[in-house]
């Protein structure tokens, strides 16, 4: 008899369904099997989940949703366990994308533009086996995959972490090239976030600066605990005021919008954003974009747009997530079970009264 994996897979727009789907008794050579642990969940679940992204990339349901998975090897084939140098058993989180190396881009070491790439919780259950995605018990990996090791020490929240802190370390230093002494606007205290100061502050930024509603409390102790100078508060302070008197008039050499489709965020980007400096959006607006073209042009700004997190952003990610420099514990708010994934969807969006969730796990 075929063993199965129960999995939370996602049926229609807002719609999801517990289904078995068989475990493979074989891999093809290349591929291994997790044992999902847990895995982390972030907007683009919400986006999937509303079904926004599939009418953009345009991928099929039913499909298993779950990007930052971590677990431990179940099964891995020779030619897995030659590339990464890891066998059963072995604790790992696994990069959400799984690029080919071959394109252009890829050549060109802009593997976030990957033609070819592969991204878990994507691909349809009709391309067998179909345990594509972290939303599940088991999940098949493929052979493009960069696996990290994981400490067996290390609590599954805290682990889950990493794809977050490689997103906040790719949009909060990499992308913007944050330098010493420069001054930093991060906008939307969110994990990412929370997550960019840190990767400011290691960077040497000498002001960062987070824009945020301040609606909870222990977002803002966050932000200063992971090194932010200051809080400006939207909606009750001046912020481009308030930006400039910070910097001595001149705005801020790196700014980052994390605040996904609102517009109004962009145009204050734009706004405290210092003559020459560069511009971060993370996060769809919407196909329906106005925003000051002038003040983008008068002020020679730079706008870098983004996707996920590039093999550099996640290993200066990864590193600060184990170096045990952070009190990791204060992110953690909610914790599902993937059988309710649909409600910590839900939560993380926003549509759970009473509910401001940092950081959400979803477990196996």
């Amino acid at each position: 008899m075929t063993a199965t994996a129960r999995a939370s897979v996602q049926i229609d727009d807002q719609r999801m369904e517990m289904r078995e789907l068989p475990i493979p008794d074989e891999l093809p050579p290349g591929y291994a099997l997790l044992r999902v642990e847990a895995t982390g969940i972030c907007g683009t679940d919400v986006s999937q989940y509303d079904g926004a992204i599939r009418r953009i990339m345009g991928y099929e349901y039913p499909n298993i949703l779950g990007h930052e998975a971590v677990g431990h090897l179940a099964a891995v084939t020779p030619e897995a366990a030659s590339r990464w140098g890891l066998d059963v058993g072995a604790r790992v989180a696994v990069e959400p994308s799984a690029t080919c190396g071959r394109c252009v881009f890829c050549r060109e070491h802009q593997t976030t533009l990957c033609r070819e790439r592969f991204i878990y919780g994507f691909e349809s259950t009709s391309h067998l086996p179909g345990l594509w995605g972290a939303y599940a018990e088991y999940m098949v990996l493929h052979p493009d995959s960069r696996l990290f090791s994981i400490p067996e020490s290390m609590t599954i929240e805290d682990a889950c972490l990493f794809n977050a802190f490689g997103g906040g370390f790719e949009w909060g230093a990499v992308v913007p090239e944050t330098n010493a002494g420069d001054d930093v606007v991060i906008i939307g205290p969110g994990l990412r976030a929370m997550a960019s100061v840190m990767a400011a502050k290691e960077a040497g930024a000498r002001n960062i600066i987070v824009v945020g509603r301040a609606r909870n409390p222990l977002k803002v102790e966050i932000v200063e605990e992971f090194g932010a100078t200051h809080f400006v508060k939207l909606g009750a302070e001046d912020v481009h005021a308030r930006v400039m008197e910070i910097t001595g008039g001149l705005g801020a050499h790196r700014v980052i919008d994390y605040v996904p489709h609102v517009t109004d965020t962009f145009d204050l980007a734009l706004a405290v954003a210092r003559p020459g400096g560069t511009v971060v959006p993370v996060g769809f607006k919407g196909h329906e974009f106005p925003f000051s073209v002038d003040r983008l042009c008068e002020k020679k700004l730079t706008v870098k747009g983004v996707t996920g997190p590039s093999q550099e952003g996640y290993d200066r990610g990864i590193a600060a997530l184990l170096s045990g420099r952070y009190p990791l514990d204060l992110l953690h708010t909610h914790r599902f079970t993937f059988d309710r994934a649909e409600e910590a969807i839900l939560t993380l969006g926003g549509r759970v009264e009473g509910e401001d969730p940092i950081c959400i796990t979803v477990t196996a």
